[in-house]
């Protein structure tokens, strides 16, 4: 590139041989080393150098590199000639006619590359930003420069959307597990605003906080399973529940005598975990509900009771669908642990099992004094006459042989 823009510029020396010092007979080899020496010389980048006289120098060697190639092309078609007796009429007539079309093509590139230089010197110099907008019209970045801005704002929009979500949802899990009313909305209707302006009574306030924390009690029971008693005492009642104990044993049905089942346990209810509709679902309501009306000898049994039957629903460890007997045991711990018998309350039979299967027993422990308004009912129905003594409902205890024999070694 830098040798063509010399060739446009510079101009051809008068007489090349002057300019480089040479003559005419000398061989075209030494001129060539007489160019390099004189080119490192005045070399522009040289202490000493001269553009000027570099560039006279750059077009004196080309002229003389030209008539040589020139002459050594003419040498060899001379040769080709004499090897074939010479060029006929109509070859010297085709050389002379391309030598013209040569010369003439030359001369007009020669001219559009002045006229182009021309064109550019007179053009203003345009900026690195202000040819990539030319060159793109303006229009395609732009549009690329506003998808850009518009992903960008979406996506921070789309990120705090989710964030605030995330925060509203982890609140909504603490207050549940705190047992606390769901938040309320940062902005109230004016018109709301305006007819509640009045305080509500306190009875009123008191009345609204315990039905909402029943609610979300109701809640968080028929909307999770448990993994143990315990769990599900915590959450069903959690005033008893560091007093209350809950144990339960399986052991195979012939341990038991089946015949004194219904002798032992008040109430016996009937399911068979393989059909649909008779499942343990089907009378857990009718249960829970039995087991609290029966007027039992200890006040809180029957409360104990309930929470067992709803357990039995939402413990997978004990449910009913896998044992033939599922006993209800309560026991009273209000004069001490020591001499204190469980009772049977109920007993659940599977009729999925038939001559197989096995028993689970689910003991809850308790006291008068975990439910202190159930003993004061108590004692009201009996001195008013509304309840007698005699009426009042005790299970049996039930026999259970000795688990450490094996079956093998029983006289069944």
């Amino acid at each position: 590139m830098f040798r063509r823009c010399l060739m446009r510029r510079t101009p051809m020396p008068s007489n090349p041989y002057q300019v480089l010092g040479v003559t005419p007979d000398m061989p075209f080899e030494q001129i060539r080393a007489t160019y390099h020496q004189l080119t490192q010389r005045y070399h522009p980048d040289k202490s000493e150098g001269d553009g000027a006289k570099f560039r006279e120098i750059n077009a004196a060697y080309r002229q003389l590199r030209s008539q040589y190639r020139n002459t050594q092309e003419n040498a060899e078609r001379a040769a080709m000639r004499g090897e074939k007796g010479g060029p006929s009429a109509s070859e010297a007539f085709w050389n002379e006619r391309n030598s013209r079309l040569r010369a003439e093509h030359e001369r007009l590139r020669r001219k559009e590359q002045q006229e182009q230089e021309m064109r550019d010197r007179m053009r203003p110099r345009k900026s690195p930003m202000s040819e990539m907008m030319g060159f793109l019209n303006g229009y395609e970045i732009g549009l690329s420069i506003l998808t850009v801005v518009v992903v960008l704002v979406y996506g921070v929009e789309r990120y705090h959307t989710v964030q605030m979500m995330l925060r509203e949802k982890r609140e909504r899990i603490r207050r549940m597990d705190e047992e606390l009313p769901p938040p309320m909305p940062m902005k109230v209707d004016p018109e709301l605003q305006g007819r509640y302006n009045e305080r509500p009574e306190k009875e009123a306030l008191e009345r609204d906080a315990h039905r909402i924390v029943e609610e979300s009690r109701y809640r968080r029971k028929t909307q999770r399973k448990f993994e143990d008693f315990r769990e599900f005492l915590f959450v069903q009642d959690p005033d008893g529940a560091t007093e209350r104990r809950v144990t339960f044993s399986r052991f195979s049905y012939q341990y038991l005598t089946e015949s004194e089942i219904p002798k032992k346990c008040p109430i016996l209810k009937h399911i068979n975990s393989e059909r649909k509709h008779e499942g343990y679902d089907s009378i857990q309501r009718e249960l829970g509900e039995a087991l609290e009306a029966t007027p039992w000898v200890s006040p809180d049994a029957g409360y104990a009771g309930r929470l067992v039957a709803q357990g039995l629903g939402c413990v997978a460890a004990n449910a009913p669908g896998t044992s033939k007997w599922t006993f209800i045991e309560y026991v009273d711990e209000t004069k001490g642990k020591k001499n204190a018998q469980p009772m049977c309350l109920a007993a659940i039979l599977n009729h999925r099992f038939e001559q197989i299967g096995m028993c689970q027993r689910v003991i809850i422990s308790g006291k008068e004094n975990l439910k202190p308004e159930l003993a004061k009912q108590r004692e009201e129905d009996l001195q008013s006459g509304v309840l007698r003594k005699r009426k009042l409902v005790q299970g049996g205890t039930l026999k259970v042989k000795d688990l450490s024999i094996p079956l093998q070694q029983m006289k069944l």
